[in-house]
């Protein structure tokens, strides 16, 4: 489109240029057309075609309409007299297409209103010329414009982009709960400024975190105490049970100097019975670090159930499970143990004078796997419901009301959900986990983002 415009441009020149020349070359060849003088008007003409290297060519029409004088030397070509006629106008420009190139044919009238003619053809040359000047003058403009932006494009690659990605990268390793790294960017400035303020927001989050981890350790430490508390009637009774044993035998030893090899026997399995049995209570006092592995919910809940199973008996509760077979989730497995434990625990308070106690799982719609538990208590008051996870927040005399409060961050740091819903027939608490096949593509995705 410029090219064309470009040419289009040196073409209206070069007629106007074309134009002037002819005009004051058909006044001084005015008399000599008058006068009928050819070869005086061809001698002129031909000075003209000598002195100006862009004329390919003139030739004069006289009062007669006929070709007068001309610059073709011998011969002249056919139909020269039709190539370009003025008419009734008093000047005429006609692009030509000759044997050889392009020639621009400007003709004008010598006496206005006469037949008399001037013609002069001009070559493309100069419009040639300039356009090739033009092209080489582009393409060196357009290589130094390429070059300064390749250099203005590694500048700001080096001073902008690149601490750009940095903090970009840095941001999102903060989105992923990376915290505590540093940006690594220095320098003055915005960007200096705004990498310092990543680094101490940085630092800032992870403090926060670990203080908010400890927190929690301590929390759930004084849980796992309160919880082993109300546990501890069930606790006594199953070591009550094997203490009696080893004392009856005992007792007989008395009566006997020989104790059988049956009688040793029965004495270190009821020994072996409550070193378990106190090796599993004991394993809920111990408090650590998170290490999130794949747990099977369906055997950690027949474990829980299988702890709290003296208690329940205790108390007529009748207990009913409906757990489906599913995939493991990623989560610790000492913090599941206790989120049902409370959960469990939580039930049989609900029905001090018995009841039913409902346990179901599966798969949900959208690929988690959900615990339910359901007693068949009074509820909980509708004007409570709201604060049931706010931490210290307790109806029952004793209590610590941090069960639920401990419960909802475990559930949650593990991308988790708990929700619960009761009526005047009970209560029914649901939590649920991604599937650990989940979990660990989500956190190789975050890993391998630049």
């Amino acid at each position: 489109m410029v090219r064309l415009e470009v040419t289009s441009a040196l073409r209206a020149e070069q007629s106007r240029y074309g134009l002037t020349i002819a005009r004051n070359l058909a006044d001084r060849i005015a008399d000599q057309v008058v006068q009928d003088e050819p070869y005086q008007t061809e001698a002129a003409i031909s000075a003209s075609l000598k002195s100006d290297s862009d004329l390919h060519y003139a030739f004069v029409i006289g009062m007669d309409g006929k070709l007068f004088a001309h610059t073709f030397g011998t011969g002249y070509p056919v139909g020269l007299t039709e190539w370009n006629p003025t008419g009734n106008k008093e000047e005429t420009v006609q692009l030509l297409a000759t044997e050889v190139g392009t020639i621009r044919d400007v003709g004008v009238k010598v006496f206005s209103g006469l037949p008399a003619e001037l013609h002069l053809g001009l070559k493309e040359t100069r419009i040639t010329v300039t356009q090739e000047r033009l092209r080489n003058r582009i393409a060196v403009g357009s290589g130094i414009a390429i070059l300064g932006a390749l250099l203005f494009s590694l500048l700001l690659n080096r001073y902008l982009a690149r601490p750009l990605n940095h903090l970009i990268a840095h941001g999102e390793a903060l989105i992923r709960g990376e915290f505590g790294k540093r940006v690594g960017l220095a320098g003055h400035g915005e960007l200096g400024a705004l990498a310092a303020t990543f680094d101490t927001l940085s630092q800032e989050l992870a403090s926060s975190r670990q203080r908010a981890q400890e927190t929690m350790r301590q929390m759930l430490r004084t849980e796992k105490l309160s919880a082993l508390g109300q546990l501890s009637a069930g606790l006594a009774h199953e070591i009550r049970n094997p203490l009696t044993s080893i004392k009856i035998l005992f007792q007989s030893f008395l009566e006997s100097s020989s104790p059988t090899r049956k009688d040793i026997e029965v004495v270190l399995s009821e020994t072996e019975r409550m070193e378990t049995l106190l090796k599993q209570f004991l394993a809920f006092t111990h408090i650590e670090e998170a290490t999130p592995q794949a747990v099977d919910l369906p055997e950690v809940t027949h474990h829980v159930l299988y702890i709290c199973r003296y208690q329940m008996r205790i108390q007529g509760i009748e207990v009913a499970t409906e757990l489906a077979a599913m995939p493991p989730v990623l989560a610790d497995r000492a913090m599941i143990e206790q989120v049902l434990l409370n959960l469990l625990m939580n039930a049989v308070e609900a029905m001090p004078e018995g009841g039913e106690l409902h346990i179901s799982g599966g798969i949900t719609v959208d690929n988690r796997v959900e615990i339910r538990v359901r007693d068949s208590g009074g509820g909980i008051p509708e004007a409570i419901r709201d604060k049931i996870f706010d931490p210290f927040f307790t109806t029952k005399p004793e209590g610590t009301g941090l069960g639920l409060s401990v419960i909802h961050n475990i559930v949650g740091h593990f991308g988790g959900t708990i929700d619960f819903c009761c009526d005047s027939t009970g209560t029914m608490f649901a939590v649920s986990f991604p599937v650990a096949s989940d979990m660990t593509t989500k956190k190789t995705g975050a890993a391998n983002e630049p």
